[in-house]
């Protein structure tokens, strides 16, 4: 709201501060031609016109002429009647009918006077024409003050949603967060009583809770990565890769959950998926897409590959439809599972100019993760 009230008065402003400069520079212009009893003329001040006015008010010589000076007689008969009582050397302004006039009455010319005329010798500035420039001026800035606040209304508008949206999703994030490290957390507490107690044998526990502790690891390494992504402070190696070898090591890094999940991973990756990228971020795209699948899955999971001359792309697909969902940008604009590892994959596909969508068919879902070969 504040700044729209200083945008709005930013045209008076400027109309205040260019009439008193302008008056301002009149002042000067006609001081200085007083002081020398003729015409001085600068570029950076207005016209001034000398005026020699007679005892009845009439005009016996002007120079330069004034054009809208001469059609209003109102100014000449204010001269005519004021002359012989208004200071000598002092400006004075008169305003009428739309016109400015500042205005220096300098007294009778000896020379005329020793001729046997005694006029008064007056020298003026007509400003009209600057002021017509100055209300033009004014008009177009306050259109377009009024277009600013316009746009600040709605840009306001449109930041208090987007500050709403990063809030929702900065909590949507520690809610996912929290629950994936409260899994293998808890997991890793159970274990470790059930052994305090010798209800259950160190060789049992021990692979469970390091894979546990595996899990915590890699959450916590993926939490880091992504508050990277988020502060714009992470630096990207681009570098020749192959997607392909890079799925091939997601597939051994989701093997101990598929494993733990009797889920079946079926590669099919038959060549060479060449491209320069940042080969730590795509692994994490994958291997996250990865685990979101498997603990989707009911029975198998399968990868396969495609490759054109721009891009290259990973297909995910499985037999089963998400339970819970959220909106992404998607192909077809439909809703995507949400959790952690999601996230954090669409956030690295993104930072590597790469889609991550996916499409429901029956009871087949589909991942495509597609990115560029440069």
């Amino acid at each position: 709201m504040a700044i729209m009230i200083c945008v709005a008065c930013v045209p008076f402003i400027y109309l205040w501060f260019s009439r008193f400069e302008l008056g301002r520079q009149a002042e000067r212009a006609l001081m200085a031609t007083a002081a020398n009893e003729s015409v001085v003329q600068e570029a950076s001040l207005p016209t001034v016109s000398r005026v020699e006015l007679g005892e009845e008010g009439q005009r016996l010589t002007q120079y330069p002429s004034m054009a809208s000076a001469g059609y209003l007689p109102s100014f000449w008969g204010h001269l005519a009647s004021t002359a012989d009582v208004t200071p000598l050397n002092q400006v004075q302004r008169f305003s009428d009918q739309g016109h400015e006039f500042y205005y220096l009455v300098a007294g009778p010319d000896e020379a005329a006077r020793q001729q046997g005329y005694h006029p008064w010798l007056v020298f003026c500035v007509d400003e009209g024409p600057y002021l017509a420039l100055i209300d033009q001026a004014t008009s177009l800035l306050l259109v377009i003050a009024l277009g600013v606040c316009l746009l600040v209304r709605r840009g306001s508008g449109w930041l208090l949603r987007l500050i709403e949206e990063d809030r929702r999703r900065a909590k949507t994030f520690c809610a996912n967060a929290s629950h994936e490290l409260k899994t293998p957390l808890m997991a890793i507490t159970g274990y470790v009583e059930a052994l305090e107690s010798g209800l259950l044998p160190a060789e049992r526990a021990r692979p469970i809770i390091h894979r546990n502790v595996g899990t915590m690891s890699r959450l916590v390494d993926q939490i880091i990565l992504l508050s990277q992504l988020d502060e714009l402070s992470y630096e990207a190696h681009i570098e020749e890769a192959d997607l392909r070898e890079i799925a091939f090591e997601a597939l051994e890094d989701v093997a101990p959950l598929a494993d733990a999940r009797h889920v079946i991973l079926q590669a099919d990756l038959p060549c060479q998926l060449p491209l320069r990228t940042d080969g730590r971020l795509a692994a994490s795209a994958l291997t996250s897409l990865l685990s979101v699948v498997v603990r989707q899955a009911q029975g198998a999971v399968e990868v396969s590959s495609h490759a054109c001359a721009d891009w290259v792309e990973i297909v995910v697909s499985y037999d089963a439809v998400p339970g819970d969902a959220t909106a992404v940008d998607s192909a077809d604009s439909s809703p995507m599972p949400a959790s952690f590892d999601l996230s954090l994959a669409q956030e690295c596909t993104s930072q590597l100019g790469g889609e991550l969508h996916w499409d429901a068919a029956a009871e087949k879902t589909t991942f495509h993760l597609r990115l560029p070969r440069k």
